[in-house]
């Protein structure tokens, strides 16, 4: 939505005549009778609200300030120690405001600071604040800017802070980030150690899944440093690779015949032998037989020795002159999906609950019977972590250590009696039990998995998602009940 900047207006506060308008632009917009009908509490607030962004609301209009309070006994004693005043922004009511906080707020620290160098805003000058206003308005209204020198000599520059749609991009785990710029040229920038570990990896082959497990980092900050990249343009999300893969071409392929300074940069980048130079020709070949559903591999080993049919790919991917196409499972009828797991849960036996002994001891020196230690407490537990629910193995975790005080002198008071610590008996599961274990956690696991299953998201993406290799992903939803597989 267009923010549109309405006026600017300097407010000067008198604890004994009050709040006058000592510099607006353009001159008049506040009239004294809207003026007066403002809530003074919202451009002079409280002590607690000052040095904040205030915003309200005045039929149409939003008026946004920054208040600035400031106490001086000696300084301001006409005016009781206090000194107030603020610069309010004048836009459309609907509009977003956020953008110019930056400069509303730069511009009222900047008076205080003048205030507190030379006393400008307490032996204000309405020539010398009408000029600052104006000038501003003017700047922000015509250029988006504005840089000016202030009457104490200091220079003074203001820009609307630009609102990023970074958070907005959407960067899936299946995606090759690739360059679109020499990466010695990128890196002779300022980076964070992060962005640079993942500039280095970025080839073009890498998807960011794999970029995410060779730096080691978090996810979210390796996804977060490739939105900002993404959003500056330096690089550029393609598809992964597979001779396997299905495209087909755009209308922009008629703009590509006509477009010389492309074919050019489309001949340099696919060339692999400079011996055989790359023409039209081929390349319009390899985009028919692409558009006419052969896979890849049909088509590498005829142009081999001529040109790179993975940079080609990419090329035109990149110029939006081939489309991939991806496979979208989408699960039809949920009933099937989960009732041939929860039946298995039925015909399995009820867990045991534990139980808990709290007659043993666990002191120095305390001896179990036939020194075996407590029972049950190299037990593990079972989990399963597999899309699949035919087979399931038990991993076996390292038994926990129970806890034991912490004997001397100093540790607790004497006049506190040692406290028995009980000790938990589990007995061995049964194949049931274990077996019942796996499938409410694979019950749980496949309900979670659902949400994906709505037909937005391709197979490509949901391997990534899931850790399983695609093939394997792709012949499992071929078996599911009520899974439909569509292509587009």
């Amino acid at each position: 939505m267009c923010t549109e900047l309405k006026c600017i207006f300097f407010v000067k506060f008198w604890e004994t005549r009050g709040p006058e308008i000592r510099a607006q632009a353009p001159s008049g917009f506040i009239s004294d009778e809207m003026f007066k009908s403002f809530d003074y509490k919202d451009i002079s607030p409280k002590d607690v609200l000052c040095y904040r962004i205030i915003k309200f609301v005045y039929y149409d209009l939003s008026v946004v300030g920054f208040p600035i309070q400031k106490r001086d006994l000696s300084k301001y004693e006409s005016e009781r120690g206090v000194i107030r005043f603020n610069t309010c922004f004048v836009f459309n009511a609907e509009a977003d405001t956020t953008v110019y906080e930056c400069v509303i707020k730069k511009l009222e620290l900047c008076f205080v600071r003048m205030e507190e160098e030379s006393s400008f805003i307490s032996n204000l000058n309405d020539s010398q604040m009408q000029a600052i206003i104006s000038r501003i308005f003017q700047g922000l209204k015509s250029d988006g800017f504005v840089q000016m020198v202030l009457p104490d000599l200091t220079s003074l520059a203001l820009k609307p802070a630009v609102k990023s749609s970074s958070s907005k991009l959407k960067v899936l785990l299946s995606d090759v980030p690739t360059l679109t710029c020499s990466p010695v040229n990128l890196l002779r920038g300022h980076w964070d150690l992060i962005s640079v570990r993942v500039i280095k990896l970025i080839n073009g082959l890498r998807t960011v899944k794999e970029i995410i497990t060779v730096t080691s980092a978090e996810e979210a900050l390796v996804l977060s440093c490739l939105k900002n990249l993404l959003y500056s343009k330096l690089i550029v999300m393609l598809p992964s690779f597979r001779f396997s893969d299905l495209y087909i071409l755009t209308s922009l392929f008629n703009s590509f015949l006509s477009d010389q300074n492309l074919q050019q940069k489309c001949f340099d980048a696919v060339r692999v032998n400079y011996n055989h130079s790359v023409t039209i020709e081929h390349v319009s070949k390899v985009f028919s037989l692409l558009s006419n559903h052969i896979p890849l591999k049909k088509v590498a080993h005829e142009f081999a020795d001529i040109l790179d049919l993975r940079r080609l790919v990419q090329f035109g991917v990149r110029h939006g002159i081939l489309s991939k196409i991806h496979k979208y499972p989408c699960l039809v009828n949920k009933l099937p999906f989960l009732e041939q797991i929860e039946k298995k849960i039925l015909e399995t036996a009820p867990l045991t609950a534990s139980k808990v002994d709290l007659s043993a001891t666990n002191f120095p020196g305390f001896k179990y019977p036939d020194n075996k230690g407590p029972p049950g407490i190299d037990k593990g537990f079972a989990k399963s972590t597999s899309i699949s629910t035919s087979s399931s193995t038990m991993r076996q975790l390292p038994p926990m250590p129970l806890p034991s005080p912490v004997l001397g002198s100093n540790t607790l008071p004497r006049n506190y009696p040692r406290i028995t610590i009980g000790v938990i008996e589990e007995e061995p599961p049964t194949e049931a039990e274990i077996q019942r274990t796996i499938q409410r956690s694979e019950t749980a696991l496949s309900k979670l998995k659902m949400k994906f299953f709505d037909g937005s998201h391709h197979t490509e993406e949901l391997a990534c998602i899931f850790d399983v290799p695609l093939t394997e992903f792709e012949t499992m939803l071929e078996c599911s009940p009520g899974v439909v597989i569509y292509m587009k």
